[in-house]
């Protein structure tokens, strides 16, 4: 049994983002290695993981939940798919199969697939205490609903803790310690599995033992003291005397390990290292012996190994991991430890200017990720410079290298955004690590391909350094192989530092800086450009977060510098010429429809949710109501009929509790739309009493007279029918389409049918 999926929302420093969602990666079915600078999270990711499988996990409200975010509480989500090849497993499947038919009969169960969902959260009590909440979600997320199916749920989450195992080895944590709790519980369980009839042998061994030491050397002195005793205490009829011999499984937890060298010396004065491979055989011994599932979590077990030392230790780590049953999650600081194994997983972690981690960049173990552990050492190795300069795709017909991850993802957003993708369907784009590793990647993929190639660097100071090592040391033109950020601007006196972010309109930047905090939280200075403009000199701790807001607001008439800038790329790899300008999305009846043209709209038909938002610009939702992935509006369809406002997702919050200390904190962060929903829980609170203290998901949206409003030309009549042309609901519950079909103003839901089809 592997786990799969790990979901973490509002765990420590792992904690949904704008658009709430929550941090969330897909497992492989090796070792899934999270690297990424210190204080980065990684090790939050095992701590949530431990939170929900070990259920002697002491949550503390203070250290676990997230700080910005103290008004909300952790949900962390693990899916584990079984193939079935035990009884235990088959048991498990038969149990989750029954209990997804009892609540979604008209669903295949995921079980079926030998899928089960694990869900731990820990909501506050009336009280305001913290308590753990455990479920087995079915198909779509469904909750158990009943006191019945969540009785069922508890008799499944009980089999499945007895069907798989999970040890968390923190960092530094010392041999003595991990040889208790779960670990312990573990290898005790694999000796009675495997070695159960030497293990009774040797239980009975011990009985005898004890039975011997009484009646023969303890024998004299019991008969001793039963006679001077019943002279001085005549009601005293008979002692026992007890020797301590300890029982099989402590004696096991308690075995001394002796390392024989040049002297005996006993594993507790050893090195760390010794220790270590000793933890990792034990590691093997278990997945190659255990009858159960194992989740086994490690914190940069790499400590004090020298370099050759933490590659055999990987290869231990992914011949462990290769084992039916064994998941394999660590962290790590060293390149020497992280996979290479193709059935394994590097995700690279970070932080943005919330506090918050995020994921930066994943990719397969035997997949090159020089640019994701580029942090972990100061370059990256000769050998992966050349597989990085030689892996090329069939479909490249020219080589574009930038400095890092953000030009790559500017270049794909505009070309996508202007609706031009053809513009870079030949180019391969090659994020190197930093103009320090420009140079030596250049030479190398120059030499390694016959491909034209062409780099891409700012016009600072190391963008101009490593332009003139180019041109002069390796003979690479300005005028053909050499392209700067500021080619793309008329006239640039002084050879102003033109950086990417430059070519978005500085309205753009302004907003993201206004809305995160202000300058004072965001940039390092801040120079006017040649045309009156700033240019920003952001941290670059904030560059995810600029990214997700260009993502959102940037519009196809916003990208034309940066469509001039991929046809001067095209012209100096010398690819086929296309024409210039922008391509913006099909037309609607709305002149703004191309802003959502792809949106995603849920209805909904809880009739006193469209008042509810004409009159507070929100709607509060039960907080286990699961709703669609990606959703960009909301419609409401009441009184047979979609009612033409369609507002805009403004921001969502999952799980808010709605209590005093909400109001405060949320008001407090000093955002709009944090104080927006601050006030509405108030008017909630001083409404309703009962909804103290309770915790609900609320949609924040655009009002009717805003400008992120579709607001259709009329409602959208219901004239749906049986076969026998009698009336029929058309939604029920909630129901999905998309922002392009309302904007084509339908009249009836038969029309809207049409166009969604």
């Amino acid at each position: 049994m592997k786990l799969t999926d790990v979901t973490i929302r509002d765990f420590r420093s792992l904690f949904v983002d704008d658009r709430d969602q929550p941090f969330s990666v897909h497992l492989a079915e090796g070792v899934n290695t999270f690297v990424g600078r210190n204080n980065c999270g990684k090790s939050n990711v095992l701590r949530a993981v431990s939170a929900a499988l070990d259920p002697t996990y002491a949550y503390e409200r203070v250290a676990d939940t997230p700080g910005p975010r103290q008004f909300s509480h952790p949900v962390i989500t693990l899916g584990f798919n079984a193939n079935g090849g035990s009884a235990e497993e088959k048991a498990l499947l038969v149990l989750a199969r029954e209990y997804e038919v009892d609540l979604l009969p008209s669903v295949t169960p995921q079980a079926d697939a030998g899928r089960v969902v694990l869900e731990v959260s820990f909501p506050p009590s009336e009280t305001g205490a913290a308590v753990r909440r455990e479920a087995i979600l079915g198909t779509g997320d469904a909750r158990p609903a009943t006191p019945e199916a969540r009785e069922h749920a508890a008799t499944i989450i009980r089999k499945l803790r007895s069907t798989v195992g999970f040890v968390l080895i923190s960092s530094g944590e010392s041999l003595e310690s991990v040889l208790e709790g779960n670990f312990r519980a573990i290898l005790h369980g694999v000796i009675r599995d495997r070695l159960s009839v030497d293990f009774e042998q040797a239980e009975q061994s011990r009985r005898d033992y004890i039975t011997g030491l009484q009646d023969n050397l303890l024998g004299p002195l019991r008969k001793q003291l039963e006679d001077v005793l019943a002279k001085l205490f005549p009601e005293i009829d008979g002692i026992t005397l007890a020797p301590a011999v300890s029982e099989i499984e402590a004696t096991l937890s308690n075995v001394g390990i002796t390392i024989h060298d040049l002297v005996d010396t006993p594993l507790t004065a050893k090195g760390t290292g010794v220790r270590g491979g000793v933890l990792v055989a034990m590691f093997r011994y278990l997945a190659e012996n255990a009858t159960r599932g194992m989740v086994f979590a490690l914190e940069e077990p790499e400590a004090f190994l020298h370099p050759a030392a933490q590659e055999d230790l990987r290869d231990n780590l992914e011949f462990l991991a290769s084992s039916r049953d064994v998941s394999l999650l660590l962290t790590t600081h060293s390149p020497f430890v992280v996979t290479r194994s193709k059935d394994g997983r590097v995700f690279a972690l970070g932080k943005d200017t919330a506090g918050r981690t995020r994921l930066s960049g994943q990719c397969d173990g035997h997949e090159p990720h020089a640019p994701l552990i580029g942090d972990l050492f100061r370059e990256v190795t000769f050998q992966e410079l050349i597989a990085q300069a030689t892996a090329v795709p069939d479909h490249a017909k020219g080589v574009l290298l930038v400095e890092g991850d953000g030009d790559e993802a500017y270049l794909k957003l505009a070309a996508s955004r202007a609706g031009r993708p053809e513009l870079l369907a030949d180019i391969l784009i090659r994020p190197v690590g930093g103009t320090t590793k420009m140079a030596t990647q250049a030479v190398l993929t120059r030499a390694a391909i016959d491909l034209p190639l062409a780099v891409l660097l700012d016009n600072d100071e190391p963008g101009k350094q490593c332009r003139d090592l180019l041109k002069g040391k390796f003979e690479m033109t300005v005028k053909k192989e050499i392209i700067s950020y500021k080619n793309v601007f008329p006239s640039n006196p002084g050879d102003f530092a033109y950086e990417a972010e430059d070519l978005f309109p500085p309205s753009l930047i302004e907003d993201f800086i206004a809305a995160n905090g202000g300058e004072q939280a965001l940039i390092d200075g801040k120079r006017r450009r040649p045309d009156d403009a700033f240019h920003y000199d952001l941290n670059s701790s904030c560059k995810l977060s600029l990214f997700e807001h260009l993502e959102r607001h940037a519009k196809a008439e916003h990208l034309g510098q940066w469509v001039e800038l991929i046809l001067l790329i095209r012209e100096r790899l010398g690819l086929p010429e296309l024409e210039a300008g922008v391509s913006p999305p099909v037309d609607l009846t709305d002149d703004e429809a191309d802003d959502f043209g792809d949106g995603t709209v849920l209805v909904l038909t809880d009739r006193l949710l469209y008042p509810e938002y004409l009159r507070t610009g929100a709607i509060v939702l039960d907080a286990e109501l699961a709703l669609p992935e990606g959703i960009t509006h909301v419609a409401f369809y009441v009184d047979g009929a979609v009612q033409p406002e369609v507002p805009a997702v403004v921001a969502r919050y999952g799980h808010l509790q709605f209590a005093a200390e909400t109001v405060m904190q949320l008001r407090s962060t000093g955002k709009p739309v944090d104080a927006a929903v601050a006030d509405l829980v108030k008017i909630t609170l001083d409404a309703d009493d009962s909804t103290a203290s309770s915790s609900r998901q609320v949609l924040l949206l655009s009002g009717a007279n805003d400008s992120g409003t579709l607001v259709m030309e009329q409602p959208v009549v219901n004239t749906k029918t049986t076969s026998k042309g009698k009336a029929l609901a058309w939604a029920v519950g909630q129901r999905v389409t998309s922002y392009r079909v309302l904007a084509a103003n339908p009249t009836t839901t038969d029309e809207l049918e049409a166009l969604e089809q």
